[in-house]
C-alpha cells in the first residue's frame, strides 16, 4: 500500500472473530509466537510482526517500522554491514527483544564488465563498442513494432533469460571488429559476477543501516535503556573502527502505539 524497498513487502493477516477460533482461550502472545514459528519456516525471508496503526505511527516518528531502532551512520558500506551485524547480535541477546532485524543493503547479483582498453585500441574498438554489444544482449534492442489496431508494440530482441545467466556464453558474444569480422567479447572484457550493494539509505545526507527489534514482556523504556548500555560497553571501539564517522542512536516509540 505504499512505496517499499525491492526485497520488502508488507502482508495483512486478518483474524476471524475469537469465537471462531479452535481455542477461543488462546493469549494474542501465543498467537504471535505461532505466527512467527509458522513464518520462519519460509525460506529466504525474515519476517516481523506489527500491527497496522503501530507500524504507521512508527513509521512516521522515526522512520521505521519496529519499536525500537539503532541508526549507524557513516560512509563506509562494508563497516556498517559489519558493525550492524554486530549490534544485531548484541541487541537480540537483551530480554524481551523479538523480530530483530537488520536492514539488508547487500546481496544483489552484479555482472560487472571491466574492457581490457589496451586490447581495445590495438583491435581499433572504443569502450562504446563493448557495452552496446553488452547492452543489446542483456537489456535488449527495439528491432520494430507490432501493430494491433490503434496500437504499436514495441518489439525488444535480446537472449533468453537461461543465457544472460550464463557468464561463459556472454563471454563469446561477438563484438563486431571495424575492418570486418568479429572478436569474442571475453578477449575484450573481463567479466565477473559478484554480490553488490542491493540498497544504500541515507538520512540528513549520511549513509546509514538501521537494526530495528520489537519488545515483549517489558516495558520499553526499561529495553532501550538496558540496549544502550550494553552498547555502551561492547562497542566502545566502533567510533575507531570507522575513524569517528560513526553514530549510534537508540530511539523507541511510544509504548500506547
Amino acid at each position: 500500500i505504499d512505496p517499499t524497498a525491492p526485497g520488502e513487502g508488507e502482508t495483512y493477516v486478518l483474524m476471524k472473530p475469537r469465537a471462531e477460533w479452535p481455542d477461543p482461550a488462546k493469549p494474542k502472545a501465543q498467537l504471535v509466537r505461532e505466527l512467527q514459528a509458522a513464518a520462519a519456516t519460509l525460506p529466504g525471508t525474515v519476517t516481523e510482526f506489527s500491527q497496522p496503526v503501530a507500524l504507521r505511527i512508527n513509521e512516521l516518528l522515526s522512520g521505521v517500522k519496529s519499536a525500537v531502532a539503532v541508526k549507524i551512520h557513516g560512509d563506509n558500506l562494508e563497516a556498517l554491514a559489519r558493525i550492524g551485524a554486530q549490534v544485531e547480535s548484541r541487541m537480540a541477546a537483551v530480554p524481551g527483544a523479538v523480530d530483530v532485524r537488520l536492514e539488508q543493503t547487500d546481496g544483489l547479483p552484479l555482472l560487472t564488465v571491466e574492457p581490457k582498453r589496451q586490447l581495445l585500441y590495438r583491435y581499433g574498438l572504443n569502450v562504446a563498442d563493448v557495452q552496446a554489444v553488452v547492452a543489446d544482449a542483456l537489456a535488449g534492442r527495439e528491432a520494430g513494432y507490432l501493430v494491433e489496431g490503434d496500437r504499436r508494440h514495441p518489439i525488444v530482441i535480446r537472449l533468453a533469460e537461461p543465457q544472460r545467466q550464463d557468464l561463459r556464453g556472454l563471454e563469446r558474444l561477438p563484438v563486431p571488429l571495424p575492418g570486418g569480422g568479429a572478436i569474442p567479447l571475453g578477449e575484450v572484457a573481463t567479466l565477473t559476477l559478484a554480490s553488490g550493494p542491493n540498497q544504500i539509505s541515507r538520512e540528513n545526507g549520511k549513509r546509514r543501516v538501521v537494526v530495528t527489534a520489537n519488545v515483549e514482556g517489558r516495558d520499553l523504556g526499561g529495553f532501550v535503556k538496558e540496549l544502550r548500555g550494553k552498547l555502551g560497553r561492547e562497542l566502545s571501539d566502533l567510533e575507531e573502527i570507522l575513524k569517528g564517522e560513526l553514530v549510534l542512536k537508540a530511539t523507541a516509540q511510544p509504548a500506547h502505539a
